[in-house]
């Protein structure tokens, strides 16, 4: 590229200079397949068991010899703990859909390991959009202006 083609911009709409002559491109592909996988990975949660874990609500049960006793309006349920079976009863969380308590799942680490895929996925996607936002910024900025 010449000097001319990096300081003069006739008649290019001010999204293309950003993209293509100020270098936000790279950028911006980053944010947009960030985002791609976010919505992917959203639609993969709706549909899996896991979902009860964003939209189902949570009670503190009793794990009793690998059983967990959960209650729910004044109704009792139990849920199979499949971990190791503590000599005495202890608390444990419970999600379970509202609209059926029967459907539950206990809480666990995959629910910390979904929560920072979905946060961090879209984080990513806005500061990787804000970078490529400021690098054009700062380029257009610096740009010599012809004439002087």
């Amino acid at each position: 590229m010449s000097w001319l083609d990096d300081n003069i911009h006739v008649d290019r709409p001010r999204w293309r200079q950003l993209l293509f002559d100020d270098g936000a491109l790279p950028w911006m592909l980053i944010a947009l397949a960030l985002a791609v996988l976010w919505v992917l990975f959203l639609l993969v949660e709706v549909q899996s068991e896991t979902h009860i874990y964003w939209s189902g609500k949570s009670v503190v049960g009793s794990n009793q010899g690998g059983i967990v006793f959960y209650h729910v309006h004044g109704e009792q349920y139990t849920i199979d703990d499949s971990g190791p079976t503590p000599p005495q009863p202890e608390p444990r969380t419970v999600y379970y859909d509202p609209s059926n308590p029967y459907v539950a799942m206990l809480d666990s680490p995959l629910r910390l390991i979904e929560e920072g895929l979905f946060v961090g996925l879209a984080g990513g996607a806005v500061v990787s959009f804000g970078i490529g936002i400021a690098t054009g910024e700062l380029r257009r900025r610096h740009r010599v202006p012809v004439g002087r």
